[in-house]
Parts: C-alpha cells; sequence; structure tokens
C-alpha cells in the first residue's frame, strides 16, 4: 500500500466512524497546497441527511481525530474538511461540468 493509500484510508476510517449515525457517502481526498505553499488535504464528505441530523460539535470532534491520526502516520498536510449533502453535492458536480 502507498503513502497516499495509507493516508486514504485512514482518513475514510476516522471520518465513517465518528459521525454517529450519519451515513457517509462518500469521501474525497486530494492533496493541494495552501496559498504559503504548505501541504494540504482537501477533504469533502458526502452525506445522506435523512441518515440523520448532522451535528456540528461531531464534525469539529473528526478534525480533531484527524490531526491526530495524520500526525501518528507522519504526514504534515493540514486537512482541510467540508460536509456537503448528496443533493448539494450532485448540484455542485453538475455546476463544475
Amino acid at each position: 500500500m502507498t503513502a497516499s493509500a495509507e493516508i486514504d484510508l485512514a482518513m475514510r476510517d476516522v471520518i465513517s466512524g465518528h459521525l454517529g449515525d450519519l451515513r457517509v457517502v462518500s469521501v474525497d481526498i486530494r492533496s493541494d497546497m495552501d496559498a504559503e505553499g504548505d501541504p494540504i488535504l482537501r477533504i469533502r464528505v458526502v452525506y445522506d441527511p435523512a441518515s440523520g441530523k448532522f451535528d456540528p460539535d461531531r464534525a469539529s470532534d473528526v478534525l480533531r481525530r484527524l490531526l491526530s491520526r495524520l500526525d501518528e502516520l507522519g504526514e504534515q498536510s493540514f486537512p482541510l474538511v467540508s460536509f456537503v449533502t448528496e443533493s448539494d453535492a450532485r448540484n455542485l458536480n453538475s455546476e463544475a461540468a
């Protein structure tokens, strides 16, 4: 398993394991650079709003857990996480096309 694949798998595990009943439809992870040239991970979590209520406290806990897991893996990228519903994701994808 490549380092990138190991990081992707770890991020997906943390996200899906810490959002309670909220069903995660997909997780898109992209390596990028911020304005200062520092490495970041752009993480978009698509969830099914019918599966439960989005809990901002759980979402912030996910970020804390992601940071901890990245540190364990020796990864220096900072995770930028966004949460979007399935319907909003479809709208965003159709606007980008």
